[in-house]
């Protein structure tokens, strides 16, 4: 039987396997981007600057059968991926033993791309995506529903901010990608690090997520039904709030609600 599922909250208990979390601890600074493009030598990418949206294409060399080469994309999402060459061939002739991956970004941004195959990572490329964030339909929808619940609630509407979807979006991509569900994210981090991650410099953050909803509308209604994620919702504190939203290779959507508030403008990205 196929069931949509809904969590606790990190503030309020509630049975299911939808999830709530609340961090409201802010950091100093957002993280920032390293002074220096690192070397390219082990990669070749197809652009260095693409749109949002816009798939960009890059190959790895020196790549072997086993163990399996991982490329981080810099934006929490990441691909394994194996060559045909044993380890030794792959040191000798890199660009024989080469593989191509693509990825597409929900934000623009400057991301720095690393590989990991043993050891520390090392870094590969720099891409810059450039643009404004499309804002579908669905979002706008769910936008105007939540912010309609907030004003029975007697708070204030909120402003559907760049850099949290960005973040909302990169998180439902990382997992549906991995067959992962909750707010621990399979590198183990939560939502102040993913929202720091995506230059988001909180006050306070919040997020909600959903599994197994096949439309926005379902996701929505399930979270409203909710204590925990209700209360997320209509927090007075909050200003601003993003959305993700992927289906898994299994056919299962993933639902991301992030909510922030900022101490200084953190979502329009220049």
């Amino acid at each position: 039987m196929k069931t949509s599922m809904l969590g606790r909250s990190v503030r309020v208990a509630c049975a299911g396997a939808f999830i709530a979390a609340v961090i409201g601890a802010a950091p100093g600074s957002a993280a920032q981007a390293p002074s220096s493009t690192p070397p390219a030598s082990a990669v070749d990418a197809s652009t260095s600057t693409v749109a949002v949206g816009q798939a960009v294409a890059v190959t790895v060399h020196g790549v072997p059968r086993a163990p399996a080469t991982t490329v981080s994309w810099g934006d929490g999402a990441s691909t394994r991926v194996r060559g045909e060459c044993t380890r030794k061939q792959a040191r000798r002739a890199p660009t024989t033993c080469s593989v191509t991956v693509r990825h597409t970004y929900g934000a623009a941004g400057n991301y720095t791309l690393t590989r990991t195959l043993t050891g520390p990572e090392r870094g590969l490329t720099r891409i810059t995506v450039v643009g404004a964030t499309k804002v579908a339909a669905w979002r706008q929808d769910m936008l105007q529903r939540v912010n309609t619940v907030r004003a029975a609630a007697g708070a204030p509407p909120l402003q559907l901010c760049t850099r949290l979807d960005g973040v909302a979006q990169s998180y439902a991509t990382v997992m549906a990608a991995q067959g992962h569900y909750g707010h621990t994210g399979p590198d183990g981090s939560n939502v102040a690090d993913r929202a720091t991650a995506g230059g988001y410099i909180y006050r306070a953050v919040g997020e909600n997520i959903a599994k197994g909803f096949t439309t926005p509308e379902g996701a929505q209604r399930g979270w409203e039904r909710s204590p925990g994620h209700y209360a997320n919702m209509v927090a007075h504190h909050f200003q601003h709030v993003g959305f993700g939203a992927k289906q898994g290779p299994d056919g299962v959507w993933l639902w991301v609600q992030n909510y922030g508030s900022a101490e200084q403008p953190s979502c329009e990205i220049t």
